[in-house]
């Protein structure tokens, strides 16, 4: 076993054992043995979002994504902790994938229209090699309004006749 006493610093190493070792036996290693190995400390970042940060009129059915510079570790982009989703405070719930250095988050149901919606990474967001996020990012976009104006409520006398109109394709 070897142990350094300082964490590697990033870059390639080799390593190679030699003939010279020998078990308790006398017995040498048959072969010189090598392999390398590279030590990844440069931290993620985020290359792109989608929506992007400050949109409007995003539709109520899109979902949100974040593409990064590198490869990352699904298993820590969590829609509970480490990749959220929330209006007005109040978290969204919804699903995560992850693909090609893209994480989106499915909402598992439509967005509120005319809502201004807040995505957060936290630094628990992790590449393959362990690096964090060097800080939590966080991208805000509003999705759209209505097609109805407000309701308005018109007085008409005592026989009144009454008009309803509905949204019914979102």
């Amino acid at each position: 076993t070897f142990t350094q006493a300082m964490p590697l610093a990033q870059g390639a190493y080799s390593v190679t054992l030699t003939t010279g070792i020998e078990d308790v036996a006398g017995n040498a290693l048959p072969a010189d043995y090598s392999w390398s190995f590279t030590v990844d400390r440069t931290a993620p970042t985020v290359v792109s979002t989608a929506p992007a940060a400050n949109t409007t009129d995003v539709s109520t059915s899109s979902s949100i994504s974040v593409t990064f510079s590198e490869e990352m570790n699904p298993a820590s982009l969590n829609p509970y902790s480490s990749f959220t989703v929330s209006a007005g405070g109040y978290p969204i719930s919804g699903s995560v994938s992850y693909s090609n250095k893209t994480a989106t988050f499915t909402p598992f149901a439509p967005l509120a229209k005319s809502t201004l919606y807040t995505a957060t990474l936290t630094t628990a967001v992790t590449d393959v090699s362990g690096n964090h996020l060097s800080s939590s990012y966080s991208w805000s976009f509003t999705t759209v309004a209505s097609l109805f104006a407000n309701y308005v409520n018109f007085p008409t006398g005592s026989w009144p006749e009454a008009v309803a109109i509905g949204d019914v394709n979102g």
